[in-house]
């Protein structure tokens, strides 16, 4: 926040969210009300056992259901078999390590994270989320939006949580928009 106007010209804030994961996510109720009982052991223990969890992983990302389920739970209607089998490569190449631990820093947030120094600072704010994303839901970037009246609100329609891929050349536009706000040119 210290840096917003100063070094920070401009921010991007893309399938996001500045409330608790458990908030801002499908069946987040669920999630929110097992994260200590369940969750954030299950992650514990999946981090500290790679040779299994990425053993386990390795089976079932090569698996028609992981691209059921990437396809339901990432993506909008128009997303292409290359952008599904690009998250499928990518969590091929992520230890369950790093993705269990990334997770358990996501859930430890109690609070939202407030969005003053953004409204203070007057640089430019642009929010971009997909329709269908599942991860970070539309309503929470509306809230943000509310949160700093100036930032240009998108709702990218029929994307999900990685909208700005499935809408890359549009995402492209916003971020030159962004820039040239921000640097003047």
């Amino acid at each position: 926040p210290a840096e917003a106007g100063g070094r920070v010209k401009g921010v991007a804030l893309v399938d996001t969210s500045n409330v608790p994961m458990h908030e801002t996510m499908m069946l987040g109720g669920a999630v929110g009300a097992l994260r200590k009982p369940l969750v954030e052991p299950a992650f514990r223990w999946l981090a500290g056992h790679p040779s299994f969890s990425d053993g386990v992983k390795d089976v079932l990302v090569g698996t028609s259901p992981f691209l059921l389920a990437t396809r339901y739970l990432g993506y909008g209607s128009g997303a292409s078999l290359t952008q599904m089998e690009y998250i499928q490569e990518m969590a091929r190449k992520t230890s369950m390590k790093g993705a269990c631990r990334a997770g358990l820093g996501l859930f430890r947030s109690e609070k939202p994270t407030s969005m003053e120094a953004l409204v203070r600072s007057g640089i430019p704010v642009l929010i971009w989320v997909g329709e269908k994303d599942k991860l970070t839901r539309p309503e929470v970037s509306v809230r943000m939006k509310e949160q700093v009246p100036g930032a240009r609100l998108l709702i990218v329609p029929d994307t999900g949580h990685p909208s700005y891929m499935e809408e890359y050349a549009d995402f492209n536009e916003e971020l030159e928009a962004l820039a040239i706000k921000a640097f003047g040119s």
